[in-house]
């Protein structure tokens, strides 16, 4: 800091400005002093440790693409803030300061060459809101491979990125559908995908196309995961906070003017029907089937087939476990990588013999253990959400409880997906996104306010088809009736799917989730608030406060 400080003393003494970029900087490996021209000469790589500096996208592209090729595209697009998140400040001056200060969202996209040779190029920029995964960042990855698919264009992408964006709440999630779909066409066409991971490169981005490339390239030192510390430390203590909540959500019930909070605590319930309660009386001659066929068997998943409505049927759900020792046996229904190759291998089942499949999702989200993600917990959600999309026969699923984040959504890309009315659903726990935001997980009342996590608020947004009435006193109350309602309104949807060719079915599927506010909900800047959403579905309309038209 002495060298730095002495540089910016000489400048001043000879009455100019020094640019920040041509300041001597400290490695944060071995903590040498280097001059910016002479990391700049080496590619940003420390000379004594070899340490590898963060850099920005407007560092990465000179880096990678030939000088002149750059050609960026849809710089014009920008996403409302959909939820009105105010706290601790404004989510749309946030991002509008940013905008005005130079950089252009978490992610940019365009076309270029790297040796004469044609590519996509895609940058995450850790500057802007930590590089997350946003609607306008997941709307530029998807297109940027659509088109690359098309044209069968090599595609790089380059990964520095906290996760998916906790203001945007469970459009954010959605992104991971919708990046890891278009990751399977870009596969399909025979494109080469090669992904650059960065330090760091963490939640929904690590569980998305991070880690789908067809060479995958890690920098030494990077910090690659799915779960960041904070919400693991949270996430150690989950286990207890439902058994604590009971009594109080138990009085609660059927009370129309609940908390968000209140229905948090519901769909946590320790006494709420569970997937196999639902199951066994859906199909009451179920088996259920265990293993991954690679290494283990996940007790957070039960998966199975039955007889529904005269099919047999795939059955899968997350299953939490009655008592303690069973709790602990399932870890409360957060599956490891094992759980993510189960569901796929009976699914695969599925496929062969033409079986339906009905997920049930009741999850805070993915184990975030340390074992987990030494067996890449990242990488199994990411495949998982992928080959979803390619499963050829009808999927519905159901949020029967928690949707807790990217270990939902990897049980929940489906041709229809309905929600349990006391269920919850979002990018992230509410004490998750509380150390995330605040790095206070005791405001996570005021985080799920924000996060508009109730099964009201996500039809509102056009990510569930459905909300099931709960009989009175909540499913808890009665598990017979909870079944007979959830069977109605699953068989209700499963029904016109059987027909469909699956052909229709996959592309139906992929558009289902591709346009989950997507490119009409991002739009050149200056468009009115009501404009955005306009064709993307009533609900979304009335959401907003859109009249149609």
């Amino acid at each position: 800091m002495a060298i730095i400080e002495q540089h910016r003393e000489e400048v001043a003494i000879q009455g100019a400005e020094l640019p920040e970029i041509l300041l001597p900087t400290n490695c944060p490996g071995c903590g040498i002093a280097l001059e910016q021209e002479e990391l700049r000469s080496h590619n940003y790589v420390c000379l004594n440790c070899a340490h590898h500096f963060r850099l920005g996208a407007d560092v990465w592209i000179p880096l990678i693409a030939d000088s002149g090729s750059w050609q960026e595209r849809w710089t014009d697009v920008r996403s409302h803030d959909l939820l009105n998140w105010t706290v601790p400040k404004p989510y749309q001056e946030t991002v509008e300061r940013l905008l005005e200060d130079g950089l252009n969202e978490a992610v940019r996209t365009g076309t270029c060459t790297v040796a004469h040779q044609p590519i996509w190029l895609a940058t995450f920029d850790f500057g802007f809101v930590g590089g997350t995964l946003s609607i306008v960042a997941g709307e530029r990855l998807a297109r940027g491979m659509e088109q690359a698919a098309l044209s069968r264009t090599p595609y790089v992408l380059v990964s520095a990125s906290g996760g998916a964006r906790m203001q945007e709440g469970v459009l954010a999630l959605m992104q991971l559908a919708k990046v890891n779909a278009a990751v399977g066409r870009l596969h399909s066409s025979g494109a080469p995908f090669f992904s650059v991971l960065t330090d760091p490169t963490f939640g929904g981005t690590a569980a998305s196309l991070a880690l789908l490339g067809d060479i995958n390239i890690a920098e030494p030192g990077a910090a690659i995961g799915f779960t960041g510390p904070r919400v693991i430390k949270w996430a150690g203590r989950h286990g207890r906070s439902s058994d604590r909540a009971a009594a109080s959500a138990g009085a609660l019930a059927g009370d129309v003017s609940m908390s968000v909070w209140e229905i948090v605590e519901l769909a946590r319930h320790p006494d709420r029907p569970y997937s196999l309660d639902y199951v066994r009386r859906l199909a009451p001659d179920f088996i259920e089937l265990h293993g991954d066929r690679l290494s283990a068997d996940d007790p957070a998943l039960a998966g199975g087939i039955g007889t529904w409505h005269g099919r047999t049927t795939m059955f899968l759900g997350h299953q939490k476990g009655r008592s303690l020792k069973e709790r602990v046996a399932r870890n409360w229904g957060m599956m490891h990588p094992e759980g993510y190759r189960k569901a796929l291998r009976l699914a695969d089942h599925a496929a062969k013999f033409g079986f339906p499949i009905v997920s049930l999702i009741d999850t805070p989200g993915a184990y975030p253990g340390a074992g987990a993600e030494e067996r890449g917990i990242a990488a199994a959600i990411a495949h998982a959400i992928m080959e979803w999309f390619r499963v050829p026969v009808p999927i519905v699923a159901a949020v029967i409880g928690e949707g807790g984040s990217g270990g939902a959504l990897g049980m929940g890309v489906a041709d229809r997906v309905i929600m349990l009315e006391n269920s919850i659903y979002s990018v992230a726990s509410p004490e998750a996104a509380a150390s995330i935001v605040w790095r206070d997980n005791s405001r996570k009342v005021e985080a799920a306010e924000q996060l508009q996590l109730t099964s009201r608020e996500i039809v509102g947004m056009g990510v569930v088809e459905e909300v099931v009435p709960e009989p009175k006193g909540s499913a808890s109350a009665d598990y017979d009736a909870a079944a007979r309602a959830l069977d109605e309104a699953l068989w209700r949807h499963m029904k016109p799917l059987l027909d469909q060719p699956s052909s229709e079915l996959l592309q139906r599927r992929y558009d289902r989730f591709r346009y989950i506010a997507g490119e009409d909900s991002v739009l050149p800047r200056g468009t009115p608030s009501c404009e955005v959403g306009r064709h993307a579905g009533r609900r979304l309309e009335a959401a907003m406060g859109c009249r149609p038209g």
